[in-house]
Formats: C-alpha cells, structure tokens, sequence
C-alpha cells in the first residue's frame, strides 16, 4: 500500500463532523451497472475500528442499523453525485436518527477512495491518520452506523456515523 499516493482534504460541518478526502493505491476492477454496495466492506471497517478501540481500552461501538441505514444512503447519493461529497444534509440524517436512537452527541466522517484491494483497512488507517476523524473513532461514542458504496467509476465513498447513546 503507497501511502505517499494519500491525498488528504479535511472538512469540518456542523455539529462536529468531520470528513476525509483520500486517494488509495491499487486497482479494482470496473464497475458496471448500478450503484453497488459491500455489506463485508462495512463490517470490515466497524471490527477494524473496534480493534483499534479496545487498543486503547475503549469500549466497543455497538452497531446501530438505523444509522447504518442513514450512513448507506449518505455513502450511495456521494457515490452516484446525488450529492457533493461532504456533510450536505447531516442534521437531516442526525433528526432521522433521532427518531429511533435517543442519544447525547453525534459525529459523522465520510470518506472516498479509489483502487483498492484492502478498502476497509485502507479506509480506517486514513481515517486514524488524520487528528479530527481519530477523534471521532476514539470518541465517547456508544454507537455506530456504517455506510459502503462502489460507484460505477470503481471509487469507494464512506459514511460513518457515531452516537452517544443515553
């Protein structure tokens, strides 16, 4: 893996979220037809990330499929240019949230990547290379929902989305 190829942009959005804008090294092979999402990439990154906690002594973030839903749908309209690649529309998917998981806090990394063979390891050591969304990963968070979509152009867009659950 070429991490001198990383590229970096961050963006802070309300409500402390923050974002990644990353390039990867190594080729997947093209994408044709819709929009495709990888469920394995996304468990992939919540057990990474876990790993990466329970290194520090934190406790593990629990997996929240009402996030999860918000963090794919995010992920897919980044990925198919619905949507700019950002936090555009965060306190929508936070009031949505709401409505399910009554919680204190919340935070939100996003991140793309192309050409990739390890996405999910790629992605949560970009993500852990960077001071904001490290915070983010090492936060007082109880929850987590995780989002995961291939675009037609073979590029990666990530939304993870934490909570503190009360």
């Amino acid at each position: 893996m070429k991490f001198f190829d990383v590229l970096f942009l961050l963006v802070i959005a309300g409500l402390g979220a923050v974002s990644l804008f990353g390039g990867c090294a190594k080729k997947v092979g093209g994408m044709t037809g819709p929009l495709a999402t990888a469920p394995s990439v996304e468990r992939e990154i919540w057990e990474r990330i876990n790993q990466h906690r329970r290194t520090l002594r934190l406790p593990a973030l629990e997996y929240s499929m009402a996030m999860a839903e918000q963090a794919q749908t995010h992920a897919e309209q980044m990925g198919s240019g619905e949507v700019p690649f950002g936090h555009q529309g965060f306190d929508e998917r936070a009031e949505a949230i709401a409505e399910t998981v009554q919680f204190n806090g919340i935070s939100e990394n996003v991140a793309w990547c192309s050409d990739t063979k390890s996405i999910a390891d790629t992605a949560v050591k970009l993500w852990l290379a960077s001071p904001s969304h490290r915070r983010n990963i090492e936060g007082d968070y109880t929850l987590t929902g995780i989002g995961a979509a291939l675009n037609q152009q073979g590029v990666w867009y990530f939304t993870q989305i934490f909570a503190k659950q009360r």
